[in-house]
């Protein structure tokens, strides 16, 4: 099992630190080292399709019970249309 963070921002002027301090901070209370996991970021607009961004590919590297950390759903799609295709591909 492997398990990864995953960040996106919106544009290049935008930084990761408050998805870091947030999934950091819930893997912490969970006594997981955040360091041991595999970071994925990007910064591209949630308007690209996810089979057009690194998350896509970090879902077909994706197993039975590996876990991707996200610090909101917002990370992943923009819209409830979007989240379903994303869970459609991972299963």
């Amino acid at each position: 099992m492997a398990d990864y963070i995953y960040q996106r921002c919106s544009t290049e002027k935008q930084v990761y630190m408050q998805q870091q301090e947030c999934v950091f901070g819930y893997l912490r209370g969970r006594g997981i080292d955040p360091s041991s996991l595999e970071v994925v970021d990007e910064h591209v607009s949630g308007t690209v399709k996810h089979t057009e961004r690194k998350l896509y590919g970090l879902l077909m590297r994706c197993g039975k019970g590996d876990t991707i950390y996200v610090s909101e759903l917002s990370r992943l799609g923009r819209n409830m249309s979007d989240l379903f295709q994303i869970v459609t591909t991972a299963s």
